[in-house]
């Protein structure tokens, strides 16, 4: 089995040293056991991953919100800010631009499938960091970009969930 391993961020989160002694220990098991071990980093478009999962998981929550049973669309006060505000965002996107993102995330999948013909596992750490204090990332902000920020800073992996799923691979967090 040949395994990769990374530190590279899709947005240039820093990864903490904890964290990086953690995946270099995973690393040094896996060599032990046998298995090839190389430091590399895949190449795709990670500076559009996080514009990609915006619109279309805003597209996702609007879509989430209209087809509310009871036929109506939430009051202010039936839902999170951010939920409402990202609704709200995702209602001045259009058509192209869903598409765009589609085809974008797609474009990112097969740009990770041609890594993955050289290698069979992407090792990466869980998170980049700690995650922030209880608190500190609420769906009541009204700062969209400091929500999404905040949470993008401490999970900017590639092998957190909403990046490689966003890419339309299989994931396995733990």
């Amino acid at each position: 089995m040949r395994i990769a391993c990374t530190l590279e961020t899709p947005n240039g989160a820093v990864v903490g040293s904890e964290q990086r002694r953690v995946l270099e220990e995973a690393a040094a098991l896996c060599d032990s056991l046998g298995y090839i071990v190389e430091w590399t980093d895949p190449v795709i478009d990670g500076a559009a991953i996080v514009k990609t999962f915006r619109t279309i998981s805003a597209c996702n929550t609007l879509n989430g919100l209209r087809s509310h049973p009871s036929g109506r669309m939430p009051e202010a006060d039936d839902v999170e800010t951010v939920v409402r505000e990202t609704a709200r965002i995702a209602e001045a996107i259009d058509g192209a631009t869903f598409l765009e993102a589609e085809q974008t995330a797609h474009r990112i999948g097969w740009q990770m499938a041609a890594f993955h013909d050289d290698y069979d596992l992407l090792l990466t750490p869980g998170l980049a960091t700690l995650p922030p204090k209880l608190g500190h990332i609420d769906m009541m902000m009204d700062d969209l970009d400091e929500y999404w920020g905040a949470g993008f800073q401490f999970q900017s992996v590639y092998g957190l969930v909403q990046h490689y799923g966003a890419a339309g691979d299989d994931v396995a967090s733990w």
